[in-house]
């Protein structure tokens, strides 16, 4: 488990500096498409969504007094779960968005 939990964390480490990279990497001033701003979105919250899970193994792996108040995998839970539920972040909203956005239906949210 502790192995599995690693490589996702050590992949999603990856992945999220390629997306940083994607997004630095585009031409100053260049227009940004709502579906493309959506997509990257989407790349975001599944980033998220991996290391949401490798800490849920790693807090399976440590057992109940994981959750202790002074343990800092709880603290680091906690603070993980509670960022991933930023409106512009949370997956409902970001995946409904998406789908009205590729299907010209239009944004739920403002980008």
């Amino acid at each position: 488990m502790f192995a599995t939990a690693e490589h996702m964390v050590t992949s999603g480490a990856d992945r999220l500096l390629a997306l940083a990279g994607r997004i630095t990497d585009q031409v100053p001033g260049e227009e940004v498409t709502d579906v493309r701003r959506s997509a990257l979105r989407m790349e975001l919250v599944s980033v998220l969504q991996q290391f949401q899970r490798a800490v849920d193994l790693l807090l399976d792996l440590h057992g109940s007094s994981a959750f202790a108040l002074d343990n800092p995998l709880q603290r680091f839970w906690r603070d993980l779960n509670v960022g991933a539920r930023h409106a512009q972040t949370t997956s409902y909203l970001t995946v409904e968005n998406h789908g009205l956005l590729t299907t010209g239906a239009g944004p739920l949210l403002p980008f």
